[in-house]
């Protein structure tokens, strides 16, 4: 599984599916712009993601909310401190790339 993951304000890490993102992002390009499919748009954000292109946490941090993904979200590592931001920690918290098999 690829994830998206975020490092929280109680030094939790937490991964939302890549395809989750690339998912939101393809239906909206795909519904706007007549020159692309869902596909195309689909399969280019799951390449910026395994090429760890800014473009797609890009997409997430600024066109989507925390709110968009807490269903799918799933907690990798445990917590160091008490309190968390979420929308804060989606925006502008550390994120990174990763494939869990």
């Amino acid at each position: 599984m690829k994830y998206y993951v975020i490092t929280v304000d109680d030094g939790s890490k937490w991964g939302v599916p890549a395809e989750t993102i690339a998912d939101n992002r393809a239906k909206y390009y795909a519904k706007i712009d007549s020159d692309t499919t869902y596909q195309e748009e689909f399969d280019a954000m799951m390449h910026w993601f395994d090429t760890g292109d800014f473009e797609f946490a890009d997409w997430a941090k600024n066109n989507m909310d925390f709110s968009d993904v807490k269903d799918k979200a799933v907690k990798l590592s445990s917590a160091l401190q008490p309190t968390i931001d979420w929308d804060e920690c989606w925006m502008n918290g550390e994120y990174e790339y990763k494939i869990v098999e």
